[in-house]
């Protein structure tokens, strides 16, 4: 005799492949197909609408994604089924926008449900990650949000990044900064990084692999750490710049 967990099992992947043939039922043309690792896939095309959808599903996770005319990412949907099979839970709408008659992504915004966040990011006309801008919300519909985060990125000519700055607003206001100069001593660039204007990590290059980190903590403490080749080969303890320890 069949097992009665087998049985469900076979019982439920019935209904999931109903459901998502009732799903395209609206649509012009579908087929379906499986892939590998038990992922299920089905794939529409409007042709009234000129979008394209993907749906697929791996164990208890389902996402659709929907293209438009052009191809391009519009809108992604990740739900999750419960454990008893018998809902499915929305768990985050992540949508898509792009500049004007290119393919650039312009703002990305992703809702998160289960953890009442939304993430705004924004990019620049190169299509590089400008700033994010993170938020939270109070009730089971997204009204107002209160900002949690706000971050920044800044690139060279080069499109390299050179200065990353979070601005945070939970508890008190504070800052973390990521500071990046671009040597030809190594490829790797030399680094600081600041927490409320005050530096906390120096990293400077001698050579490809050869670098100097130092640790900058309160009431002058700091440790200055030496690696060649990758390797640790000395640390040493200061205190307002005076050796206490090696």
């Amino acid at each position: 005799m069949i097992e009665r967990k087998t049985l469900l099992f076979v019982c439920w992947c019935f209904l999931f492949y109903s459901y998502v043939m009732f799903s395209l039922s609206l649509t012009d043309e579908y087929s379906v197909f499986v892939v590998p690792e038990d992922t299920i896939q089905v794939f529409s095309v409007s042709n009234a609408t000129d979008t394209t959808v993907l749906i697929d599903r791996t164990g208890s996770e389902v996402k659709r994604r929907m293209y438009d005319a052009n191809k391009l990412l519009q809108r992604e949907e990740e739900w999750r089924i419960a454990d008893d099979t018998k809902d499915m839970i929305f768990v985050s709408l992540t949508v898509y926008s792009y500049i004007p008659h290119s393919s650039v992504l312009d703002t990305c915004i992703i809702y998160s449900y289960e953890t009442k966040q939304v993430e705004t990011q924004l990019f620049t006309a190169a299509g590089l990650l400008e700033r994010v801008v993170t938020a939270h919300y109070e009730g089971d519909v997204v009204t107002e949000t209160t900002t949690d985060s706000i971050t920044t990125f800044t690139y060279d000519e080069q499109s390299r990044i050179i200065d990353k700055k979070e601005e945070l607003y939970v508890g008190s206001k504070h800052t973390k900064r990521q500071v990046y100069n671009y040597t030809d001593k190594s490829h790797k660039p030399d680094y600081v990084y600041y927490e409320d204007g005050k530096v906390r990590i120096k990293t400077v290059y001698s050579a490809e692999n050869d670098y100097v980190q130092t640790s900058y903590f309160d009431e002058g403490y700091s440790v200055v750490v030496t690696y060649v080749d990758g390797t640790k080969v000395s640390e040493t303890y200061l205190l307002n710049g005076r050796k206490i320890k090696t």
